[in-house]
This record gives structure tokens, sequence and C-alpha cells, in this order.
């Protein structure tokens, strides 16, 4: 079992709240984006990790008219090879939703996407809160009708070394590089340096 940081694919949800700020009534916006560990938005973050528990984008919308197409997308332009930190500039849309918006009624509306990490099944990709993010750069692209109309850029780097003991065999593969192996202390944090431990495919090898 891999504990999750709470810091930080085509997979999001969605939720509206209403914000005390004036709005357009004719017409759609976006009037700010940013980057959260919270749906709420509060604790603002511009770095997560590849084990956080998820990474939520925020965009504060308002919205004049009926027929307003709201587009998300999370694009990736630097990422690695698998457990890797050779770095390098890409251009993948990793995750994208769209939805009919109601109007704001002369208040914006805060709307809150909540990516989580995917993998494989079955030809498919599918959420599963257990792999690890991608490490990497990456924009949270708000578009209105096709258009962009705000971005927030945001980092996922690979996890620092497990805060509780690491048992033996537990998962570590992709959280942390195995090229170069990643080492840290079995105890956790502020514990004994002795034994380490090393990331490898299978699992932590303490030694």
């Amino acid at each position: 079992m891999v504990l999750r940081r709470l810091g930080v694919a085509a997979f999001a949800c969605f939720s509206i709240a209403a914000a005390a700020l004036p709005a357009c009534s004719t017409t759609a916006n976006v009037s700010r984006v940013w980057m959260s560990i919270d749906e709420d938005g509060a604790r603002q973050r511009g770095t997560f990790f590849t084990d956080s528990a998820k990474v939520v984008c925020l965009a504060e919308i308002g919205i004049g008219r009926d027929d307003v197409t709201l587009e998300f997308l999370i694009r990736r332009i630097l990422g690695t090879p698998y457990a890797k930190r050779e770095f390098a500039e890409e251009n993948t849309v990793v995750a994208a939703k769209d939805f009919r918006p109601e109007r704001t009624s002369g208040q914006p509306a805060v709307v809150s996407m909540v990516y989580f990490p995917t993998k494989v099944e079955d030809g498919k990709l599918v959420e599963d809160p257990d792999e690890p993010y991608p490490p990497g750069t990456y924009v949270c692209e708000v578009r209105i009708d096709g258009e962009e109309k705000g971005r927030a850029q945001f980092n996922i780097d690979y996890a620092p070394c497990p805060t509780a003991m690491i048992l033996d065999g537990a998962p570590c593969a992709g959280f942390y590089t195995l090229d170069p192996p990643m080492e840290c202390p079995r105890a956790g944090l502020g514990g004994d340096e002795d034994p380490m431990c090393v990331c490898e495919e299978e699992g932590w090898r303490c030694r």
C-alpha cells in the first residue's frame, strides 16, 4: 500500500461553488486559473509529487449565456521516461474534460478539476489513485468555446523519502527513480540513517 501525500489520464471531476465577485452578464470569461491540493482552492500549490493525493486545477468563471462550452486540458510540456531523470520537451494532453456550465447570474463560479493518475487496463486508461503521477512540467489550460482563456503551469516532482518507516517490498518504482536508484533510510523522517533501502522494480529492498 502506498501512502499518498496531500500535495498532488483522462479523468476529471468537477464541482462548482459560488463566489462573491461580479461577472459579465452577457458573455463568458475566465478571470483566474490556479492549482491547489484542495477542491476549494484554499491551499495553492505550484509543485506536486509523484505520490500526491490529487492535483486540482481551478478556474474562476463568469457565464452570461446558455450556449457555452467550458473545457479543461492538462498538457505535459516536459517529461521523462519511466523512473528516470532524463527530462525532455514534449506536448501531450494527458487529461481533458468539457461540459456546459449554467449562467452565473451576476456572480462568478469557481470550477475545480481533479486530475488523478491512470493506468492501462483492458486497452483503456482507467483512474487509479495508487499509481504514481508521471513527473514533469504541466499546464492546465481553460478554454471557452475552443479558445484558451487562462492557464496555470505546475510541476510534478519525484517524491522525497517516505515520512514513515519503509517496508521491504513495498511499491516504489515510478514514485522514485530506478536509474539512478533512489536510496532512503528505512526508519523514515528523522530516524536512524542505517539501514538504508534502495528502490528497485520489485519494490524497496532494505539492507
